[in-house]
């Protein structure tokens, strides 16, 4: 993460997640997540499922992000991603397009990490989510999107996903990594008003991206803070504490996946109880 202040900062390194206490005369002008880039046609096929592989592709990005895994083969981009295809054939009959809902439940049930829609989003509000060191997934409207990089077909609807993985206040830009732009994708620079006015949903009814405005706000699945070692389980707006070490191995949870945070920001999460073994 690169944050940029006027006045001094003070780190705490606390296993892979970083926490950041700010005085309240500091302001971020600049945070850039150290989210690795992933392709949605990781091998430059654009053959089959991979012709509509946004919204897995940056699955995939965040899913490594917070797992602390920085680099990939194209082998596992592939497995990954064709894991979620098969999933989305058997539920939803089409591995095309997955609206907020849809991917959200793909991510809650199938990565490292854990996802809420947010409704009508604003600007400051994204940062803030990236400024504590959130990714957050975007729905864009491709065509108003207009990145020469992605020639969207004039017949199709559209319909994109990326991921934001930072902000430029003086260059008034999001940081993205946009999975479609096989040029200029890496930490490409869209500006925050173009960002806004294509932030559309996929609608089904009219197979077009005209829906609402929202945005898929990602926040870790398992979470600890520096000064416990209680682990806990991270679900929409609880937390469950962890009890036992079998839980892992029964979930096919990894304990790379679990990140430190701070005390106040798990705070915000209501008590859900305990998760147990059921053996």
């Amino acid at each position: 993460m690169k944050k940029t202040f006027v006045a001094s900062l003070v780190f705490l390194a606390a296993a892979s997640w970083p926490v950041f206490f700010v005085s309240a005369e500091e302001i971020t002008t600049q945070t850039r997540l150290d989210v690795p880039y992933i392709s949605e046609v990781p091998d430059g096929r654009w053959t089959g499922s991979w012709k509509n592989a946004c919204e897995e592709a940056s699955i995939a990005m965040v899913d490594r992000y917070y797992a602390s895994v920085k680099k990939t083969t194209t082998a596992w981009q592939k497995a990954y991603m064709t894991k979620l295809f098969v999933i989305e054939r058997k539920l939803w009959k089409s591995d095309a397009n997955t609206d907020v809902d849809m991917t959200i439940k793909l991510i809650n049930d199938n990565s490292s990490f854990s996802a809420r829609a947010a409704e009508n989003p604003t600007i400051d509000e994204i940062k803030k989510e990236l400024d504590a060191g959130h990714p957050v997934i975007v729905p864009v409207d491709g065509f108003k999107l207009a990145n020469k990089n992605i020639p969207f077909l004039a017949a199709g609807s559209g319909y994109h996903m990326f991921v934001l993985i930072g902000y430029d206040d003086n260059k008034q830009t999001f940081i993205a990594h946009d999975n479609g732009d096989l040029k200029d994708g890496v930490g490409i620079l869209y500006g925050y008003d173009r960002v806004m006015e294509t932030l559309h949903d996929y609608s089904f009814l009219r197979k077009k991206t005209d829906g609402p405005a929202r945005a898929i706000f990602t926040f870790p699945k398992l979470a600890k803070t520096a000064a416990s070692h209680r682990i806990y389980y991270l679900n929409g707006d609880t937390k469950q504490y962890v009890s036992q070490p079998a839980v892992f191995s029964e979930k096919g949870w990894s304990w790379g996946w679990v990140n430190t945070v701070s005390e106040s920001w798990l705070a915000n999460f209501k008590d859900g109880g305990v998760v147990k073994a059921k053996k």
